[in-house]
């Protein structure tokens, strides 16, 4: 009868150990702990007004746009700035209303990289103005051109595919060269 009674409180006398013990090292551990709390230095901001990524992303747009203005003038291109860097110069005029916020351009067109190789070409693709879509640079060339417009667009890298590139064949931060017809445009009412 007793070896019952001590085999049916062993179960409780062990979980107490365990608790006791798990106590015990968790005090153990806290005394032990010096006070003193590990610092972590945190640099400080340099004397410049500008923070150094802003100011090594001023000089990649800087360094690109003068790749893209002697690009141009060894082509003797007449180029338009259209804003933030996007370069058009038209070849072709069209006819009608230039293309708008949710207007439908069917367009065709060839990119090349600055060195002046073919990344992409004789592509026909359809675009809804205004969803940035594929590129922001494209889709802002796009607003100066109406139906039948034929026109050469550089686009620096911030406007084009930017730093990744496109995952295919555009890479990173590179500047585009967009031979561009616009075939068809269908005015949003």
């Amino acid at each position: 009868m007793l070896k019952q009674s001590l085999s049916a409180f062993g179960g409780v006398k062990r979980h107490r150990l365990a608790f006791f013990i798990l106590h015990s090292s968790f005090f153990i551990l806290l005394t032990a702990c010096n006070n003193d709390v590990p610092v972590i230095e945190i640099p400080q901001a340099k004397s410049s007004n500008e923070p150094d990524l802003i100011k090594t992303n001023r000089m990649i747009a800087q360094r690109e746009n003068t790749e893209i203005e002697n690009f141009a003038a060894r082509r003797n291109w007449k180029m338009g700035d259209i804003g933030s860097g996007i370069k058009v110069m038209k070849t072709r005029e069209g006819h009608g209303p230039v293309a708008d916020y949710n207007d439908t351009a069917y367009i065709r067109y060839t990119v090349k990289n600055i060195e002046d190789k073919v990344v992409y070409s004789d592509v026909t693709d359809t675009i809804v103005v205004g969803r940035l879509q594929p590129n922001r640079g494209l889709d802002f060339a796009l607003r100066t051109l109406n139906e039948g417009s034929k026109a050469t667009v550089i686009l620096p890298s911030e406007e084009a595919y930017g730093v990744p590139g496109d995952g295919d064949r555009i890479g990173k931060r590179w500047v585009l060269i967009y031979d561009l017809e616009v075939r068809e445009l269908r005015i949003k009412n």
